[in-house]
């Protein structure tokens, strides 16, 4: 089987892009969106790099169910648990009393509860595509050897 973290943490990476020029656009509800799908994609790239597959679409839930040898912290699974709040509510409109999406999200929201996570899951836990490699040799992300 073909060893595809790399893969999925480089689309992380540029998803994080597609983010962060997204809120400078002024396009909050898709920067929400695309943070969240940053942050999905990483951490699902660490269970590959990892062996394992990862399904659903719930940040903290994949950080749960990360094996026991990886060190996650709390402050992360929160992060990871503002950023679940997005993953709907940011693209439809019935998520909502009234209104599209667009109305709900805005630049202060975007700033405060989605860039910064993913800011620190990418910055704070040493996250570098180089740490997958078809060798296996030890990830330094998130304490994982």
């Amino acid at each position: 089987m073909t060893h595809r973290a790399p893969d999925r943490f480089r689309q992380a990476l540029r998803d994080l892009e597609q983010a962060e020029d997204s809120q400078a656009a002024g396009r909050h509800e898709w920067a929400s969106f695309a943070a969240h799908q940053a942050a999905e994609k990483a951490v699902k790239a660490l269970h590959l790099h990892l062996g394992q597959d990862a399904w659903g679409h719930v940040v903290a839930r994949l950080f749960h169910d990360l094996p026991e040898a990886v060190t996650v912290p709390q402050g992360l699974v929160e992060q990871g648990r503002v950023l679940d709040n997005f993953y709907i509510p940011s693209r439809y409109p019935n998520s909502h009393p009234e209104g599209a999406p667009l109305g709900h999200y805005g630049p202060l929201r975007v700033r405060k509860r989605s860039a910064m996570p993913v800011r620190s899951l990418t910055s704070s836990v040493n996250l570098q595509p180089s740490i997958f490699n078809l060798a296996r040799k030890p990830c330094p992300l998130l304490n994982v050897s």
